[in-house]
């Protein structure tokens, strides 16, 4: 007599194996396309992290890298003002260099320097203003965000002037967004 077949889930079969790139599936016995599937989206996901992982730190190296250029075009600017500051004689020909340092390194369309005398701002230096503005730019008077920049002793961003809280400034630089307002001072004094 014959001895009694196996039941169907205990036959053993051939086992399958699968040659990935760098893994080898191995599955003996009963084979289950679920496991086998399983394992391959597994391998798919891994390999889209890597990739993943692989083009961010791609990404942010280049960001990292342009920022270090940046920083390092920032400072030959600086040297060279520190320069140029260097060789002048009076303070109408420092404002006028800091000025065109200032110009020619961000871009920007206006710029004034002014100084500070007993609260009133006279112009010492202007870049883009109307020519008959520069020559005669009035009397000036006292100013809300140059005060704030002096009390603050930094840099005050401002999106626009206010004509009532700085008439004369609003004249002086008609129209102007996005202003940027630093301080001078030395040794603990406004200067401008």
């Amino acid at each position: 007599s014959t001895p009694p077949e196996p039941p169907a889930d205990m036959v053993r079969r051939k086992p399958v194996v699968w040659r990935g790139t760098n893994r080898v599936i191995r599955v003996e016995g009963s084979v289950d396309a679920v496991n086998v599937a399983l394992q391959l989206a597994f391998i798919a996901i891994f390999i889209v992290v890597l990739w993943l992982v692989a083009i961010s730190t791609s990404t942010l190296s280049a960001i990292n890298e342009r920022e270090l250029r940046r920083r390092r075009g920032d400072l030959e600017a600086l040297t060279a003002l520190a320069e140029q500051i260097e060789r002048t004689d009076d303070s109408s020909s420092v404002a006028r260099t800091l000025l065109d340092a200032a110009v020619t390194t961000y871009g920007f369309p206006r710029g004034v320097v002014l100084a500070s005398s007993e609260g009133h701002l006279p112009v010492l230096a202007s870049y883009g203003l109307e020519e008959d503005l520069a020559r005669r730019p009035g009397r000036p008077g006292p100013s809300l965000v140059v005060a704030q920049a002096h009390e603050s002793k930094g840099t005050v961003l401002v999106r626009g002037l206010d004509a009532e809280a700085d008439p004369w400034l609003a004249r002086l630089l008609p129209g102007a967004i996005n202003l940027v307002v630093v301080p001078l001072s030395a040794e603990g004094r406004s200067l401008g």
